[in-house]
């Protein structure tokens, strides 16, 4: 698992000394949903959106899916060839969909 949580970038086998981080640790979470989009989508994007993260991205089968802005339970969904994660908007990512 990699993780950026505030202003340190991680890498580490899901070992935490003192707690796991919780929503408030989160900037951006990143799913890799090749082979679970049905789960990722129908289960965890609305416990994220309840636990009130405000940045989903999603990279499926047919491009990257980008979910911000959680509304009762669901998040509203964008598609762009350039993107900036909301709360790090100096940090551009141009994106290609996979073919």
């Amino acid at each position: 698992m990699a993780s950026v949580v505030r202003h340190r970038f991680r890498v580490e086998e899901d070992f935490y000394t003192q707690a796991h981080p919780g929503p408030e640790d989160v900037l951006l979470l990143v799913e890799v949903s090749l082979s679970t989009e049905a789960w990722d989508r129908e289960k965890k994007l609305p416990l994220y959106a309840r636990a009130g993260l405000p940045e989903v991205w999603r990279l499926t089968r047919e491009g990257l899916e980008v979910h911000r802005d959680p509304e009762g339970g669901r998040f509203l969904v964008a598609r762009g060839e350039t993107i900036a994660p909301l709360l790090l908007p100096q940090a551009e990512f141009p994106f290609q969909p996979p073919l």
